[in-house]
Order: structure tokens, then C-alpha cells, then sequence
């Protein structure tokens, strides 16, 4: 029995997914904390309570000093690009000495790839055009731990789960927002929890991918408490 609303429309898999933020707190900080909890122990729910959760990467100096270099310079050192107007060379993403997907199944790496040229596509992440090189980057370089729950799930019955946390005054790094609406793509069911309302991920889109739900007042010195990591499931990012 296939998920609701999953389908297969000429080749293309179509996977209903919940991609949201809440802002506010609802009730007690007691009861909000509480809510979080029920969610994180659903199964197969990746919590990411420490943000950012991937490494910052190429600062926009050193992209700007690369860009300086000229795309002569730039075909010279990889005369294979990874990305030609606009899309993903497969062939040449795979065949590199440092691409780190070669371990999953050919038809789940192909689809990792059409996911990364949907959003591309889609223009989702503003800048995408100027930025698509660094987009790749950040999308080829997610953790082992993370590929293999992907690889291991059945995208058409239970979908796996994000639950993400904005709880500081740090905006929400531009890493972890192209992975997030990524992963959105992927099949993941991710919702991101920020009490004090403030701008997040979206500051990153120019999509409407990320439903915004305000839900109750402001919090703005919210911690989390140390109890609520006690009983999460295995896979769990701190």
C-alpha cells in the first residue's frame, strides 16, 4: 500500500512531503518542549538541535578570488566540469576521484543527482545560477551516516523525518538551508521549530517550498532543556 498522494507520472515520482516552520511557542514552554519530544521519537527521525549542522564552506572572498581566476584557468584544473550551462554531468560527477556516493545503489545516486538539478531547476535557492558550483559542493558532501538512511528507505510507504531547531539568534547558515530544501525534495518530511520567530532558512528562497505556520507568542530566551535528549532514537545529530 502506497503512501497518500505518492504517484509515478511518466517516469517521474511524485512524493508528498510536509516541509514547515513553526514560529512562536503555543501553551507552555512545557507542553512546546514536550510536543518536540513526541516528534523526535517518532521512527526514523533525524533531531538536529546544534545548528549549523553542515560545515561552513568556501567563503564569498575566496569565491570571489576563484571567479578572478577566470574560466580558462578554472576548465584547465578541471577539464571535466561538473556542471555545463546549467546541468549536472553525470558521468563526470561520478567518475571523480572525489566524489563520495559511489557506495550507494546506481539508481538511488541518479536520483540524489536529479534531485540536486530539480532545485537548481526550480531556482529555489536565490543565486542558484551564480551559485550552482556551490550548491553542488554542499550537496556532494553530505555524511555516510545520513546517505545510508536514505538508501535504506522505502520512499513509497513511510517517509523519513527532519526535525530541526532555530533556537538561537544565529541565522540559519546557507549550508544548512540549500540542505534542507534538498532534502525536502529527497522525500523527507522536515519541520523546523523557532520560537522566537525569527528569519530563518527562508532568507535563502525565493520559493514558496517552506510553509511558515505562526502558532502563539514570541520566546526569545527559550533554551533547550538537557532532558529532552534522553530517549531519542539512534539517529540523532547534536
Amino acid at each position: 500500500m502506497y503512501r497518500e498522494n505518492f504517484s509515478i507520472q511518466n517516469d517521474v515520482v511524485n512524493l508528498p512531503v510536509l516541509f514547515t516552520k513553526i514560529s512562536g511557542v503555543l501553551g507552555s514552554r512545557g507542553d512546546y518542549v514536550n510536543y518536540i519530544a513526541t516528534l523526535v521519537n517518532a521512527p526514523d527521525t533525524l533531531f538536529i538541535s546544534k545548528t549549523p549542522y553542515l560545515p561552513v564552506r568556501i567563503t564569498t572572498e575566496s569565491k570571489s578570488i576563484l571567479k578572478k581566476l577566470g574560466k580558462e584557468f578554472m576548465d584547465f584544473i578541471n577539464p571535466n566540469p561538473f556542471i555545463k550551462e546549467g546541468k549536472l554531468q553525470f558521468d563526470n560527477i561520478k567518475s571523480s576521484r572525489s566524489y563520495r556516493y559511489k557506495f550507494l545503489r546506481n539508481d538511488m545516486q541518479d536520483y540524489l543527482l536529479r534531485k540536486i538539478q530539480e532545485l537548481l531547476d526550480r531556482d529555489i535557492i536565490k543565486g542558484s545560477a551564480q551559485d550552482a558550483d556551490k550548491i553542488l559542493d554542499i550537496l556532494l558532501g553530505l555524511n555516510t551516516d545520513l546517505l545510508k538512511t536514505i538508501q535504506k528507505f522505502d520512499f513509497t510507504q513511510n517517509n523519513p523525518k527532519i526535525v530541526y531547531l532555530q533556537f538561537t539568534g544565529i541565522p540559519t547558515s546557507y549550508e544548512d538551508s540549500v540542505f534542507l530544501a534538498f532534502i525536502s525534495l529527497v522525500g523527507f518530511d522536515v519541520v523546523i521549530f523557532c520560537p522566537s520567530g525569527y528569519q530563518g532558512p527562508e532568507a535563502y528562497y525565493q520559493d514558496n517550498i517552506l510553509q511558515i505556520h505562526e502558532i502563539g507568542d514570541y520566546d526569545y530566551d527559550m533554551k533547550i532543556p538537557k532532558g529532552i535528549y534522553w530517549g531519542f532514537k539512534k539517529f540523532v545529530a547534536k
